[in-house]
Parts: C-alpha cells; structure tokens; sequence
C-alpha cells in the first residue's frame, strides 16, 4: 500500500474522519494528517495498523496486489482474497 491509495481510499469516502480513522487504527491523527499531506512517508508498521480497518470499511486490497503477504503483530497475514491469519 502506497501514500497514494490512502488519498484514494479517503477521497472516495469522503464521510470518513481522518481523525476518528487514525484512533480506531490505533495511529496519532497528526500522523495521519502527516500521511495524506504527503509530509511522511507510509512505513510497513504503520501500514500494517491501517490496512485492517481499510478492509474493514470496503477497501478492495485486490487493487494493491493479488495475493499481498504483511507481517501484522508478528504473525504472517495473507490478504488474498480474505482477511485470513495463518
């Protein structure tokens, strides 16, 4: 996942609050703010914090990669076509 789909993912949803997305994520808003301005770059680890509640609201993870693997909380995370932990 790219900075870019995050400003995708939020224009195309325009009733979702940045703010209350970032505390359900468990990511400070400001860091948010950071992200979707384009001030800080989009590591892995926050990544992983995101994607599941990007999912969660309708986000096609399909549109990343077919088949994308993430390390979430120290566990492998394949999302395919499912949220599925292994």
């Amino acid at each position: 996942m790219t900075a870019e789909h995050l400003k995708q993912f939020f224009s195309e949803r325009p009733q979702l609050s940045a703010f209350g997305f970032a505390k359900e994520a468990g990511i400070s808003p400001r860091l948010m703010l950071y992200l979707l301005s384009g001030e800080r770059s989009l590591t892995e680890r926050t990544a992983s914090k995101l994607l599941p509640v990007m999912v969660r609201y309708g986000y096609n993870v399909n549109c990343i990669a077919k088949d994308v693997k993430l390390f979430m909380n120290g566990r492998q995370v394949d999302y395919g076509t499912k949220l599925q932990t292994k």
